[in-house]
This record gives C-alpha cells, sequence and structure tokens, in this order.
C-alpha cells in the first residue's frame, strides 16, 4: 500500500510516492499565495532534510529546476515547463500565473527584448500561456 502514517515517514521508512509528495510541497511553497507563504530558509531546509534518494529523484528535481526559472525570471522556461506539465502540477503552478506575468511585462517594458522593439501580441499570448489576446494585452 502506498498510504503511510506520518510517524512510519518519519522513522525513514521509505513510501513510493514520498519524492512526489515532497515535489508537490515545494511547488506550493515556492511564493505567496492564499494560505502559503513563501520561506526561503524553510525550502532549504526541507532540501537539506530529504534524503539522498528523494532529493535526487526527478520529481523533487523538477520542482526545484521550476522554482529555479520562477525566482530569476526566466519567464519563458517556466511557461514553456508549466506547458508540458502533469494537469495536476498545472494547477498548482496556475497560482504562480499572475505575479510570473506581470515580471514577464515589466521586463519586456524595460526593453530586454531591445530599446524601442514591439514585442508582438501574438509572442506575449503564446509564451505567457495567455487565455486570449485580450488576456495578454493586459
Amino acid at each position: 500500500s502506498s498510504y503511510r502514517t506520518k510517524s512510519e515517514v518519519r522513522q525513514g521508512e521509505p513510501c513510493e510516492n514520498e519524492p512526489e509528495f515532497r515535489a508537490y510541497y515545494l511547488l506550493l511553497t515556492m511564493d505567496t499565495h492564499g494560505k502559503y507563504r513563501r520561506d526561503k530558509s524553510a525550502h532549504t531546509f526541507a532540501l537539506s532534510k530529504m534524503r539522498p534518494e528523494i532529493l535526487h529523484s526527478g520529481f523533487v528535481q523538477f520542482a526545484v529546476q521550476l522554482n529555479s526559472a520562477y525566482h530569476e525570471g526566466n519567464f519563458v522556461k517556466f511557461f514553456e515547463v508549466v506547458s508540458r506539465s502533469p494537469y495536476l502540477v498545472a494547477c498548482i503552478l496556475h497560482a504562480y500565473f499572475v505575479p510570473a506575468r506581470r515580471r514577464a511585462i515589466r521586463l519586456l517594458d524595460l526593453g530586454a527584448y531591445g530599446r524601442g522593439r514591439t514585442v508582438p501580441l501574438s509572442f506575449v499570448q503564446r509564451v505567457l500561456l495567455a487565455d486570449s489576446a485580450e488576456e495578454a494585452a493586459q
């Protein structure tokens, strides 16, 4: 059974779904939204306490890389990864769309692609995963 009690997990007994759920925790807490608060030191602490096989799992590494892209302002990579993510992960990440889009638009406004250069709305819509041109224009 994949169900384990907290005490069993705390005692170090392996749980086959642990990497997946540790990654969900990292994704849910990578920034402040709703009842979740970003605490970089808590993230670092959580990562430092993971067993090596959990820390180096594909799930956790995915969450760490996505967290890096988000906080580095690499909106192209962030939304590209979102577009290829499983449905549950995309739902979790949806909470970060507005702040990521705001930062992306700010970068574009500052001339990240060249001063005085106009960026096509279709590009903004596609890269920021906006549902419509109107949403991309906001």
